[in-house]
């Protein structure tokens, strides 16, 4: 899964209503924060469309990058502005991907949950004289054919909030947001964190013999939490670790027919059937 991140405008652009924020600063630093989470995750890597802060390619160069580096993912990072008492989160997802649309709600929620402010949820906009042309040219750039299947701009509040402006001109916070939306990416992709991952060396469901016994070899960084979806159906037992690799077995001691799936850190490994 690569997702390439875009920090949204440049060195010093868009001056919030605190003195020293500014909006292109604010998500330069965020996208390095996310990147730092996203990347502690199994299976993510992550594209930036700027390394130097005083870059500035343009919304077409930006949104070109997710598809020259074949991402599954381009997302925006900016801040809003309207007048001081505009406040919240929003997104703004592509109108030819849809699917979309659940993933960039459920980031502009958390957003808002750890912002302490609300969502407006995920929006679609329009340009002008189209029906169907996405109106953000960012956007618009990183849709072209179907390579990149998720596009979206996330807005992190409103820096022409002072509420708002002052809780995001602190670095702690920029963290707090990215260690959320990383978790939230990696919720919905089924991600987990590099520790916690593990290999197993069968996936394949299979029938056991009652009273039979079958060994599983588990690679990962710690032991993993071994378990099965029914204690009557199967016994687990840990027979051996050599380094990372833990060797976990099922005996079979249900009744014939009754079937149970073995489990490793919470996900499925496979089915065990009992025969």
């Amino acid at each position: 899964m690569k997702i390439t991140i875009d920090p949204g405008h440049s060195v010093n652009m868009n001056a919030g209503c605190i003195k020293g924020y500014f909006e292109g600063n604010t998500t330069f630093a965020l996208a390095g924060y996310l990147k730092t989470a996203l990347e502690q995750y199994e299976g993510f890597s992550v594209v930036l469309t700027i390394s130097k802060l005083q870059e500035n390619p343009s919304l077409e160069e930006r949104g070109k990058t997710a598809i020259s580096s074949g991402s599954d993912v381009f997302i925006s990072l900016h801040t809003n502005a309207a007048s001081t008492s505009a406040r919240g989160v929003v997104a703004f997802h592509s109108l030819k991907r849809s699917g979309s649309k659940i993933l960039s709600e459920q980031l502009a929620q958390v957003v808002a949950q750890t912002m302490g402010t609300y969502s407006r949820g995920s929006l679609t906009r329009l340009y002008p004289g189209t029906t169907k042309t996405d109106y953000y040219g960012v956007i618009r750039a990183a849709v072209r054919g179907s390579g990149v299947p998720y596009a979206f701009i996330l807005e992190h509040g409103f820096h022409t909030n002072p509420i708002e402006c002052a809780w995001l001109n602190h670095e702690a916070n920029l963290r707090k947001l990215a260690e959320a939306e990383a978790a939230t990416f990696a919720a919905y992709f089924g991600a987990v964190k590099k520790e916690l991952a593990v290999k197993s060396d069968t996936t394949q469901d299979m029938t056991l013999k009652l009273g039979s016994k079958y060994t599983v070899k588990l690679t990962a960084k710690q032991k993993p939490n071994f378990t099965v979806g029914n204690g009557k159906v199967l016994r687990t037992k840990s027979e051996q670790q050599l380094g990372d690799n833990y060797y976990l077995s099922v005996t079979a001691t249900g009744k014939v027919g009754e079937a149970a799936g073995v489990y490793a850190n919470g996900k499925k490994l496979f089915t065990v059937k009992i025969s």
